[in-house]
C-alpha cells in the first residue's frame, strides 16, 4: 500500500526537499527504461521553478555562504577518498588493509555522496562522520593513515553547512509569492502523476525496480507526513 504524502501541508522548504529527494530517488534507476523519464524531468523542473520563486533578486548571504560551504565538505570528502584509494595499493599490507576497512565504510553509505541533493548529503555525511568515530577499527586506521584532521575538517564543515542550510530556508520559507501555489499545485499533480505511472507500469509489466522505485518513495512519504 503506497501512503499519501500530505504535500498540501507540507512547509515551502520542505516540499522542496521533498521533491528533491524524489528525482534523485528515481534517477538512482534506469528512468528512460523504466519509461518513467518525462514524469521524472516534470518534478525536476517543478523543483526548478519553485525554487527560482523563493530567489531573492540579489543572492543573500546564506546563500554565497551555502555554496562555499558544500565546495569546503565536498573538498574534505573527496581528499578523504583520494588518498584511502591510494593507500589501497600501499605495498605495505597494514596500510592496505587500514584503507580497506575505511573503503568499506564509505561504501555502507552509497556512491557520489558529494551528488546528494544538499539534505541528503548533510545527512549521509555526518552519519559516515558517526561511523568513523564509533567504529574502533575504522578510527584506528583512520590515525593509521594520518587522516584525522581531515575528518575533522569534514565534520566542521558538514555542521557549519547544516547551520546554514536551515537557516537559509527559515527565509526561504517566508518569502511571499503570489504564483507559489499554482507552482506547488502542478508539482503535487506530477508527484501523483508519478505514482500512477509506476503503478501502472508495475502491474502491466511487472520489474523489481518498480516495487523498489515505489518502496523508497513509501518511506520518504512516512518520513515527511510525521
Amino acid at each position: 500500500m503506497i501512503t499519501s504524502p500530505k504535500l498540501s501541508n507540507y512547509r515551502n522548504a520542505s516540499l522542496l526537499t521533498f521533491l528533491s529527494t524524489v528525482v534523485t530517488i528515481c534517477n538512482k534507476f534506469d528512468v528512460e527504461a523504466l519509461k518513467i523519464n518525462t514524469e521524472v524531468a516534470k518534478i525536476a523542473t517543478d523543483v526548478e521553478s519553485l525554487e527560482a520563486l523563493f530567489s531573492l533578486a540579489k543572492k543573500n548571504d546564506n546563500t554565497e555562504s551555502l555554496e562555499n560551504l558544500d565546495t569546503r565538505r565536498d573538498a574534505a570528502t573527496l581528499s578523504i577518498q583520494g588518498i584511502v584509494e591510494c593507500y589501497a595499493r600501499h605495498f605495505d599490507k597494514s596500510y592496505e588493509d587500514a584503507a580497506k576497512a575505511i573503503l568499506k565504510t564509505f561504501a555502507r553509505h552509497g556512491k557520489g555522496i558529494t551528488r546528494q541533493v544538499y539534505r541528503d548529503q548533510t545527512a549521509t555525511t555526518r552519519s559516515l562522520i558517526n561511523d568513523f568515530e564509533s567504529d574502533a577499527i575504522v578510527s584506528t586506521a583512520l590515525n593509521k593513515l594520518h587522516l584525522t584532521e581531515w575528518v575533522q575538517e569534514l565534520k566542521l564543515a558538514n555542521e557549519a553547512f547544516d547551520a546554514v542550510y536551515v537557516a537559509r530556508n527559515m527565509e526561504l520559507s517566508v518569502q511571499p509569492d503570489q504564483n507559489f501555489k499554482d507552482k506547488k499545485t502542478m508539482a503535487i499533480e506530477d508527484y501523483r502523476r508519478l505514482i500512477d505511472v509506476l503503478k501502472a507500469f508495475n502491474i502491466i509489466n511487472p520489474n523489481g525496480d518498480y516495487d523498489k522505485i515505489l518502496k523508497a518513495l513509501n518511506e520518504l512519504v512516512l518520513k515527511y507526513n510525521v
